[in-house]
């Protein structure tokens, strides 16, 4: 559905890419694409340390359109 790229604030060479998905199936789909291959392997290098991940529970996606506050 979506990723962002975050920077840490009191480590600017410190990045987290956070990435959601509706379902695992998804998530599962998206690592068999070449573009995904082709990243992991140029960004292995780039790496300090393994890459971590953490899978978390979607609590609301919302519809998916994009609403102004107020």
């Amino acid at each position: 559905m979506r990723f962002d790229v975050l920077r840490g604030e009191d480590d600017p060479a410190r990045f987290m890419l956070y990435e959601a998905y509706r379902s695992k199936d998804d998530v599962a789909a998206h690592q068999q694409t070449a573009h995904y291959a082709r990243w992991k392997a140029a960004v292995a290098d780039w790496m300090a340390q393994p890459r971590q991940r953490a899978t978390h529970n979607s609590l609301f996606f919302g519809d998916g359109e994009t609403r102004g506050s107020g």
